[in-house]
């Protein structure tokens, strides 16, 4: 197989971005670094007043920050090397510039099974410039609800 040296992994928080994350983690050397990158949507706001859109941008990248420190904090007591990085606007175009602009060889991202690709996906397959990684994983069970599994036949 093929060794990536500058891997980028793109995260929402989310439990398949932790996969996405460890499974690039796998693939890489360990004296690999990762970047870790998550794009705060702000079109949203645009319609808002300029002073109104400034301040919500400060609180969303405050946030932001802090819920990547807590997202990574787990990995960064294991010595391993990660680089976060924040961008703004639409994603899959911060995703995809912030992959040039790095001169990323791996883009990853997770995404669960049981949700059909998304156009973020689906535009970062079709225009990325580097090995793109789509890591899938499976909706867990559904339980009962007295808390037990599927009842076996």
């Amino acid at each position: 197989g093929r060794v990536y040296h500058r891997p980028i992994v793109a995260v929402n928080f989310s439990r398949e971005s932790r996969r996405a994350l460890e499974l690039t983690m796998r693939l890489c050397p360990a004296s690999t670094p990762i970047e870790v990158l998550h794009v705060v949507d702000l079109r949203e706001d645009e319609d808002a007043p300029l002073a109104e859109q400034l301040r919500l941008r400060q609180e969303r990248e405050d946030a932001a920050r802090r819920a990547l420190g807590r997202f990574l904090a787990p990995y960064r007591e294991t010595g391993r090397v990660m680089e976060s990085r924040l961008r703004f606007g639409d994603p899959c175009e911060c995703i995809l510039a912030e992959a040039r602009e790095r001169d990323s060889d791996l883009l990853t991202l997770g995404m669960s099974s049981a949700n059909p690709p998304t156009a973020l996906t689906e535009g970062v397959l079709r225009h990325s410039r580097c090995d793109v990684l789509i890591s899938r994983h499976a909706a867990p069970p559904a339980t009962l609800p007295d808390g037990g599994g599927a009842p076996a036949s």
